[in-house]
């Protein structure tokens, strides 16, 4: 294994409660809304497809730092 990569071993599941708050970052976070938004006004189909993912990136990078967070406190 990896010196950057644990074994799954030691990796401790996602639970339903982290899941649902790692979800709201979807439903509420006005910046990553903003930016869907904004991606759905282009009409290029490539370009917004891009401005999509880096919406999704951003919104699942929160998400799991919000996790990873919640389980240091």
């Amino acid at each position: 294994m990896s010196i950057f990569q644990p074994s799954f071993d030691e990796i401790t599941p996602v639970t339903d409660i982290e899941l649902d708050r790692a979800f709201d970052v979807y439903e509420t976070d006005e910046e990553y809304l903003a930016m869907v938004g904004s991606a759905n006004a282009i009409s290029d189909y490539q370009p917004r497809q891009e401005a999509l993912k880096q919406a999704s990136r951003y919104a699942l990078r929160k998400a799991i730092n919000n996790v990873l967070k919640g389980r240091e406190s």
